[in-house]
C-alpha cells in the first residue's frame, strides 16, 4: 500500500491530489472536507472497491483494532 501511494506524492514529500485516479481522488477529497460521516465514507469506499459489507459494529471494532495496533 505504501509504495502504491508514493507514486502520487510530489517532491515536497506531500500528496499531489491531483494526481489520485478515481475513485480514489473523490472519496480522498470527501474525507479531507468531511463532507460525510467516517463510518459513512468508509462503507462506501469498500463497496466502490468491491469489499465487504459490514455492520456499523464490525466498522467500528475494526476501526479500535486497527487504532490499538498503531499505539501497540
Amino acid at each position: 500500500m505504501v509504495a502504491y501511494v508514493e507514486m502520487y506524492v510530489d517532491k515536497d514529500g506531500l500528496l499531489d491530489a491531483t494526481l489520485v485516479p478515481e475513485p480514489f481522488k473523490t472519496f480522498y477529497d470527501e474525507f479531507r472536507h468531511g463532507n460525510k460521516p467516517v463510518l459513512q465514507w468508509i462503507r462506501e469506499l469498500r463497496a466502490s472497491l468491491g469489499g465487504p459489507e459490514d455492520s456499523e459494529d464490525d466498522t467500528m471494532s475494526n476501526l479500535r483494532s486497527e487504532r490499538f495496533r498503531e499505539l501497540g
